[in-house]
């Protein structure tokens, strides 16, 4: 029997560029990798529990079309807990002429400092999966105020 052989891949450097690698083409992709570039600086903002990529005028954010947004539009989302909305952080300001209505997920808007993109600050729901909720069934549980036996 024939023992396994290891090998090395090589792996590019992460701020080398190769011939064979080609830049991203659509819009989304784009604001993916500058996502991927300053996620470590968004994620200090304060409650901050996800980062994710979408549409800027969406069916909750339409309030948005009376500030110049459209529908081609993308922006990174950040999910946070709590409503403290600093004026600044390292890498990003707040955009003050935007403001969201009452009741809305969208909490305020900030403009990245050294890229073009805008990122929405959303209100956190948390993680709403079936399979981790309440069980439907009680087998096995202890009672705090059991019945007495029927007789």
């Amino acid at each position: 029997m024939t023992k396994g052989v290891a090998f090395f891949v090589d792996l590019i450097e992460a701020n080398a560029e190769n011939s064979d690698q080609s830049a991203p083409t659509s819009a989304r992709a784009n604001i993916k990798k500058i996502q991927c570039t300053v996620r470590g600086d968004v994620m200090k903002f304060p409650g901050a529990r996800r980062l994710t990529c979408s549409k800027r005028l969406t069916e909750a954010t339409a309030f948005l079309k009376a500030f110049g947004a459209n529908e081609k539009e993308f922006c990174m989302c950040l999910y946070v807990t709590g409503d403290e909305l600093p004026e600044s952080i390292d890498c990003m300001t707040m955009d003050k002429s935007v403001t969201a209505p009452e009741g809305c997920d969208v909490l305020a808007e900030y403009l990245l400092n050294e890229h073009p993109y805008r990122v929405q600050i959303k209100k956190y729901a948390g993680a709403n999966i079936e399979s981790l909720g309440q069980p439907s069934n009680c087998v096995g549980r202890m009672m705090s105020n059991p019945s007495p036996p029927p007789q």
